[in-house]
């Protein structure tokens, strides 16, 4: 009876080689793997542009501050706004994570308003409890933008005012981050492996961009994308940069803000 089973199981595999089927896995053309990794990541990209964080966004956290003496004159304002986003329903985790990182900016910033008053204070001189009167009322505001990101991102823009010795300098920086984690991008981790390539090609067009306006650089050829692409901006059509005071010319103060249309980097968007 055994052996009867036995032959019967091995009639069986027999037939099935014979009609030119396998036991094993099909083993997938290049084509049907490409094919499964393309419809992957549309799946992945579908999924992501179901998240729109413009629609997640909630009460922003912040604080707006004041240094008054004794006698009820304010010497100094700090105020603050950051945005904060629905961790209760699509990619919770994700928007945990980037709740969690604003909540630490925030808390810097109370440190840096604390440091702020207190130099007030010591600019003001011993008798700056004693003033009744101040002619020019030094502050920090921040507050910041949404900008809308291609599918998959969260780019937030970060505008800074600071007016000390009655003089206002407004400049800004941004932050993206990935939905799929809540990690924030530098410029390197955004475009991964083809960092080196594009960061190349962001020069060109940044020092392009550069001569089309007629700013001045002082030195072309020693000019790196490193020294601008912290706090870059990533928008649906556009990747930005902003310079700070002399940075490109030992001869110019001004802050710009440098726009490289996205078109030619799209492709190589870590989503894409």
């Amino acid at each position: 009876m055994k052996r009867s089973i036995f032959l019967r199981a091995a009639a069986a595999v027999c037939a099935v080689l014979l009609s030119g089927c396998s036991l094993l896995p099909a083993v997938r053309t290049p084509e049907e793997v490409r094919a499964a990794e393309e419809a992957a990541q549309a799946s992945r990209a579908e999924n992501q542009a179901r998240v729109d964080p413009l629609r997640m966004e909630t009460e922003p956290l912040g604080f707006y501050r004041e240094l008054v003496n004794s006698q009820n004159t304010l010497l100094a304002q700090y105020s603050v706004s950051l945005p904060q986003f629905d961790d209760s329903g699509l990619k919770s985790q994700s928007f945990q994570r980037v709740n969690d990182r604003f909540r630490e900016e925030l808390a810097a910033l109370n440190a840096d308003c604390d440091s702020f008053f207190r130099q007030t204070a010591q600019s003001l001189g011993d008798g700056w409890d004693a003033l009744t009167q101040v002619s020019d009322v030094p502050s920090v505001n921040v507050t910041y933008t949404l900008l809308r990101a291609p599918a998959g991102y969260l780019c937030i823009r970060f505008d800074y005012e600071m007016h000390i010795n009655g003089q206002t300098d407004p400049y800004s920086k941004a932050m993206v981050f990935l939905l799929d984690n809540g990690w924030e991008l530098d410029l390197h981790t955004l475009f991964g492996d083809d960092y080196e390539n594009v960061s190349a090609m962001l020069r060109e067009d940044f020092l392009d961009w550069c001569d089309e306006n007629g700013i001045s650089v002082t030195d072309p050829a020693a000019f790196r994308l490193a020294e601008v692409e912290d706090g870059y901006a990533l928008t649906a059509t556009a990747i930005w940069f902003y310079t700070k005071p002399f940075q490109l010319s030992n001869k110019d103060g001004t802050r710009y803000a440098v726009r490289i249309p996205l078109t030619e980097y799209f492709p190589y968007l870590t989503l894409q």
